[in-house]
């Protein structure tokens, strides 16, 4: 919406279900996509906690993503050790694909388990 302002939208495009978030603080490079999944906390008897193990949910396709009304144009960044990986006691439990083959990147999917999945086709 503005300098340091995000707007954030996430839309179902099998539903058409949408939900989204406005003037967002950000500050940063602007310079990475990322997701975020989380395992819930169990405690048992109100002592301590720890993570459950995170359900295997197949694989997730995210595509026709915008950044201020225009293709991300992705590019898949594999100098980084962990390449986008999700780990859980020191497990991989996720693995992202590459970009999709648009001619303007803007789609990745998601999977459990160590195997990458296909990038989506748009």
């Amino acid at each position: 919406t503005g300098a340091g302002s995000w707007t954030v939208v996430l839309k179902d495009t099998t539903t058409g279900m949408s939900a989204s978030r406005t003037d967002i603080a950000h500050s940063g490079p602007d310079a990475s996509a990322e997701w975020i999944m989380e395992d819930p906390s169990l405690s048992v008897n109100g002592r301590g906690s720890h993570l459950a193990a995170l359900a295997d949910y197949g694989a997730i396709a995210f595509d026709s993503g915008t950044v201020n009304g225009t293709s991300p144009n992705l590019v898949a960044n594999s100098s980084h050790s962990d390449a986008g990986l999700m780990a859980q006691h020191a497990h991989v439990v996720s693995v992202p694909s590459g970009p999709d083959g648009d001619t303007a990147p803007d789609g990745f999917a998601v999977a459990h388990g160590v195997t990458p999945p296909p990038a989506p086709n748009s």
